[in-house]
């Protein structure tokens, strides 16, 4: 359900892509420490949240990990798009640790044991440039970024932080933070309402 509190830095985006690019593609992160001109350790601090993310900072990432910087805020454009249809407000001055409610849950992402598994397998995890391709702000299991899916859904969040073993789970009931998908009809309403002379009650 949408609400007031979900409130967050437009940097915690960039900091999503990044972090969510960087690890894709296997990037040390002394080599992105190195191209902003800062320790691993500062660096560290500034993917992690810990300290504020500089204009200079950003565009030597983006660098490091051969991107365009006006291809990375266009993604985070998209994105916001996304996370707003979710009830997310994004504010372009820093926000207080407890009050940027988005922040914590990308970086428990990246450290759940799920996320290991998805990263090892490139047909069950999503990566965030393929945000691009949405067309809607809608969610959607088949096409919406996993680290996305993982802050808005629950029941998601909750697979992969218990290991992302077996199927994902796919939200079923209208409100359960996948607007936009249609459900097919259970089987009993698929013969009742479409098989001639089914009109007594069904049971398997």
């Amino acid at each position: 359900m949408n609400d007031n509190s979900k409130n967050a830095s437009i940097s915690t985006l960039i900091i999503m892509v990044l972090k969510d690019v960087r690890n894709e593609r296997g990037v040390h992160q002394g080599h992105m420490a190195n191209a902003i001109g800062k320790t691993p350790s500062a660096w560290s601090k500034i993917e992690n949240g810990q300290s504020p993310m500089s204009a200079e900072a950003m565009i030597g990432a983006c660098w490091a990990l051969q991107l365009s910087p006006s291809y990375v805020m266009a993604l985070v454009e998209k994105i916001t798009s996304i996370f707003n249809a979710q009830g997310y407000y994004f504010h372009t001055t820093p926000l207080e640790e407890e009050e940027d409610v988005l922040l914590p849950l990308i970086l428990k992402y990246f450290s759940s044991p799920g996320y290991e598994v998805l990263k090892k397998n490139i047909f069950s995890r999503i990566s965030i440039t393929n945000a691009f391709l949405a067309t809607t702000p809608e969610i959607n299991p088949q096409s919406t970024p996993t680290i996305i899916r993982y802050c808005c859904e629950s029941d998601f969040r909750q697979w992969v932080d218990d290991g992302a073993e077996g199927w994902s789970p796919v939200p079923l009931q209208p409100g359960s933070g996948l607007s936009g998908i249609t459900v097919s009809p259970s089987l009993e309403e698929f013969v009742t309402t479409y098989v001639p002379g089914s009109d007594k009650p069904f049971t398997l």
